[in-house]
């Protein structure tokens, strides 16, 4: 007759941890990157699409062409060539204004603090910020600590693969703890933290 063996504790307390710090992530995840406020659109003085923004042009310049905004703002990546689009509707004639830049540092917290800068000197008090579903929430969050005025948050219409969400999924957790680190509009971690 076979014998249940009994599993010792000093493999059953760590994996329960790992499992249930394995859930929190999970479902702090979801929360998070999988469902961020979304807002109606409405009108603003300036749309705000975060890069790369290649897959958001179709929809910001419906959105601009619907009325929302002023001024269509798009952020280019560095290289420019990474998003030859953008690069081309920057240098295209449009009937409304169209404002391009190039954050420095090259993260969301620079574009935050770039459109912060553009929107001073341009007088704007409302925005909307374009992008990616999983990066809205956080994006949301750091513009509103550069910028005092009103800020929508609008989900992109790109869809990503299941691999492109765990990437990002990834990346996010990373992005959060470097937010959560860095609370002030210009705060910077001792070190330089930048996407691949």
């Amino acid at each position: 007759m076979a014998t249940i063996t009994e599993v010792p504790r000093r493999v059953t307390r760590p994996l329960a941890v790992f499992v249930t710090l394995l859930a929190v992530w999970v479902s702090t995840g979801v929360v998070l990157l999988g469902l961020p406020r979304l807002d109606d659109p409405r009108r603003v003085d300036a749309l705000l699409v975060l890069g790369p923004a290649d897959g958001r042009l179709p929809q910001a310049a419906q959105l601009m062409q619907d009325g929302l905004a002023g001024t269509l703002v798009l952020s280019l990546p560095a290289p420019t060539a990474a998003s030859p689009a953008t690069s081309s509707a920057c240098g295209a004639e449009h009937p409304y204004p169209v404002i391009c830049f190039a954050a420095d540092p090259v993260t969301t917290q620079g574009e935050a603090q770039a459109f912060a800068q553009l929107a001073e000197e341009h007088g704007w008090r409302s925005m909307a910020v374009l992008t990616h579903r999983s990066h809205l929430g956080r994006a949301g969050i750091l513009i509103r600590r550069c910028f005092d005025g009103e800020v929508d948050q609008l989900g992109s219409q790109e869809r990503y693969t299941l691999a492109t969400w765990f990437t990002r999924w990834v990346y996010e957790t990373g992005a959060w703890t470097k937010m959560a680190l860095t609370p002030g509009c210009y705060d910077e971690l001792p070190f330089r933290w930048s996407a691949p």
